[in-house]
């Protein structure tokens, strides 16, 4: 029986039991695709649980694109230091933020979703919302890059997985495992709050931290979120993206998913932590691990009946019967006590992958003769190639040949019965070469087209800020007018947001000098340093409008170009330099101005009388905080409130943004509307808590509630 919680080893380079080396680094697990001898990346091999299945094979020529080195540049702040490690979708790299040394992981998608103009599309557009996802348990993206044909997703570091784990001990005690999963369940219960569908829920996705057997938020988070909506279809409900041994079965039965997928994959991934693998094998093609996912259930596993009862939830086969991840989310933490000291499994032999119980009702159609469901070792095979890719959806499976005796001969085709099937195998063939070679080939030609006509483009994307506004700029060069688009999206996490947003643009290659801006639909005029009271050379005001609650605006201008043709590089440094500029204003300490609070409010303060007496309103105020410090000549909010919220409130919270909360165990009592506080009862240490907007937790100062004189 192995120690718990593991040793420090998980971080060396273990030997993969599936086949090829799984490398340690930021811990994404992710096994190195092999290439045919034509190029062709084997993104399903025979091991079906490595890789993604994307549809169909994709040929990367093998000295494609420019090398990744060490030391090699991503974008204007990072810098490459080793690779971890690859996968259907692109290579894991550690690597280097040069501006605070900080040690990140970077995915670098393979080059032919750089050259395909709508996954980089989708990739811009996703950025604001994968570096806006903010959960303990979810790995926090830094950035999204594009940078000299390359895409890029940066991300914190991490030092092992759930499947480095499971790789150095076999399996993992039931109250670590439980453990794990609850905090992945928390992440799926935020992702999906936010209409998030992960589609790829798997040990390779978990990472954990150094000290990750104390089993905090932070200690396991997941991975991975948007490259089904960005490398697929655009769709997550559709896009076909999955490993086949975590695959659900109404996505491999029709290609459709949703939230019930992640949960489906989430109580595989619990199963394997348990057991040591999936609980229908890693062996075989796609189709037939499918088949048993859509007919077999798994194999009981000797743990607490509570925690049986959760994977049997888990792994409905019905998706209407599966808990949403929230109530799995308490359901984990419930029986977390009951596996308490439960010593780890032996892991599951494969000899006994096919003991599991066969469902009825879900099988393939029956076998000419034989009204009792076929087996999956009788499946029809549908490859044996390990390279062979699966295309999705999974439909239903032929019938199968008749069934014969060693006693009766096999049925003979006569000689014109032979040759009519031969002829009509070669139509078939024949019709499917040419629909599909036309289309490849025009599809290859039109790629190598706008290849060659591709514009100098260039994007990038600031941290969230603390009221949950997230901006990201982009902007392409057109040589035909010499000129550059620039687009500046505003988008808002849990509350409304209001401009005024400032916006600093120098000109390009100089910083020194401001470049000429015509904003589009008179959204932008110059910044005006008497209104404001700030200064900011080359400074506009922006008002692209409210931004709704997880929705976003964009803003556009035109800037010429004289001179030489810009190149992405850039681009590059052009937009770096209009947002550390901006930045640069907006965190200035110095400033004593009320003037853009949704970019430079960097907190709020409540603030309540040190001493009150019962049964009376409390009187509560709310003040800003700016770089320079709590702000008590502007305050955002008295309580009890006269009147119309102030448009610095509304601009950060909207109409109805804040509410109050009893932090006193029973010793205040809230207004409906959550904007009154009143005290009912003495107390000696009491506090008020608050919502402003995206600022979730405020917490009062302590006050005593004494009994009236």
């Amino acid at each position: 029986m192995h120690s718990w919680p593991p040793s420090s080893d998980c971080q060396r380079c273990y030997s993969n039991p599936r086949g090829g080396q799984r490398e340690a680094g930021p811990g994404h697990g992710l096994v190195r695709p092999r290439r045919t001898d034509s190029g062709l990346l084997t993104l399903l091999t025979a091991d079906a649980s490595g890789d993604r299945v994307h549809g169909a094979a994709v040929r990367i020529p093998p000295q494609e694109g420019s090398p990744l080195d060490p030391e090699t540049p991503l974008g204007a702040n990072h810098r490459l230091l080793a690779s971890v490690g690859a996968g259907a979708s692109g290579e894991v790299w550690r690597g280097r933020d040069i501006r605070s040394d900080e040690v990140v992981a970077a995915k670098v998608l393979h080059p032919h979703h750089a050259r395909d103009h709508e996954v980089v599309a989708r990739f811009v557009a996703e950025r604001s919302l994968l570096t806006g996802l903010d959960h303990p348990s979810v790995v926090h993206v830094r950035d999204l890059i594009v940078d000299d044909g390359r895409l890029a997703i940066v991300m914190d570091y991490l030092p092992s997985s759930a499947r480095q784990v499971l790789d150095e001990l076999g399996t993992v005690p039931p109250a670590a495992a439980v453990g794990i999963m609850r905090r992945v369940m928390e992440a799926l219960a935020y992702a999906h709050g936010k209409r998030i569908i992960h589609r790829d829920v798997k040990p390779d996705n978990i990472l954990l931290s150094e000290a990750w057997g104390d089993l905090e938020p932070t200690d396991v988070q997941l991975t991975d979120f948007g490259i089904a909506r960005i490398v697929g279809d655009g769709d997550a409900s559709t896009s076909g993206i999955g490993t086949p041994a975590y695959m659900a079965p109404e996505l491999i039965e029709t290609g459709q998913a949703g939230e019930a997928s992640d949960v489906y994959s989430a109580g595989i991934t619990l199963y394997e932590l348990l057991a040591g693998r999936t609980p229908f094998g890693n062996a075989g093609t796609a189709m037939t691990i499918g088949l048993r996912h859509l007919r077999e259930r798994p194999l009981p596993l000797d743990v607490p009946e509570p925690l049986t009862e959760v994977l049997d939830l888990m792994l409905a086969k019905d998706p209407e019967e599966r808990p949403s991840a929230a109530e799995l989310a308490e359901k984990l933490a419930e029986i977390l006590p009951d596996c308490k000291d439960v010593p780890a499994l032996e892991p599951l032999p494969d000899s006994e992958l096919h003991q599991g119980t066969i469902l009825k009702g879900v099988t393939p159609r029956p076998r000419v003769g034989d009204a009792a469901p076929s087996s999956p070792s009788s499946a029809p095979s549908l490859g044996h190639s390990a390279s062979d890719t699966v295309l999705k959806p999974l439909q239903e499976l032929p019938s199968a040949k008749p069934v014969v005796t060693p006693s009766e001969p096999p049925p003979r085709l006569s000689r014109r019965k032979l040759i009519a099937l031969i002829a009509a195998i070669v139509l078939v063939v024949g019709g499917a070469a040419a629909l599909i070679i036309p289309r490849v080939v025009s599809s290859q030609a039109g790629k190598k087209k706008t290849e060659v006509s591709a514009a100098p483009s260039a994007t990038q994307a600031d941290q969230p800020l603390p009221t949950g506004l997230t901006v990201s700029r982009s902007a392409t060069y057109d040589a035909s007018r010499e000129q550059i688009t620039l687009e500046i999206r505003y988008a808002a996490q849990n509350a409304p947001l209001t401009g005024p947003f400032l916006e600093v643009v120098p000109a390009l290659g100089d910083d020194s000098s401001c470049a000429k801006v015509t904003w589009a639909d008179g959204a932008g005029r110059a910044h005006s340093p008497t209104e404001t009271g700030i200064t900011a050379k080359c400074g506009w005001t922006l008002s692209p409008g409210t931004l709704g609650v997880q929705s976003a605006e964009t803003v556009r201008a035109t800037i010429p170009v004289t001179g030489d043709a810009p190149s992405t590089q850039d681009l590059n440094q052009w937009l770096s330099a209009l947002a550390e500029r901006t930045r640069a204003v907006i965190t200035d300490g110095e400033l004593q101005s009320t003037a853009y609070p949704v970019q430079r409010m960097t907190g709020i303060q409540l603030v309540a009388p040190p001493r009150v007496v019962s049964q009376v309103p409390l009187e509560l105020t709310l003040l800003p905080v700016w770089p320079s410090g709590p702000d008590e000549l502007n305050p955002l909010l008295h309580s009890p409130a006269v009147g119309r919220p102030t448009r610095m409130l509304t601009s950060i919270a909207g109409e109805d943004g804040v509410r109050f909360a009893d932090g006193c165990g029973g010793a205040l009592r809230v207004s409906p509307d959550g904007l009154t506080v009143s005290t009912v009862s003495i107390a000696p240490s009491c506090r008020v808590n608050a919502q402003v907007g995206n600022f979730s937790f405020v917490s009062s100062n302590e006050f005593v509630i004494t009994a009236r004189s």
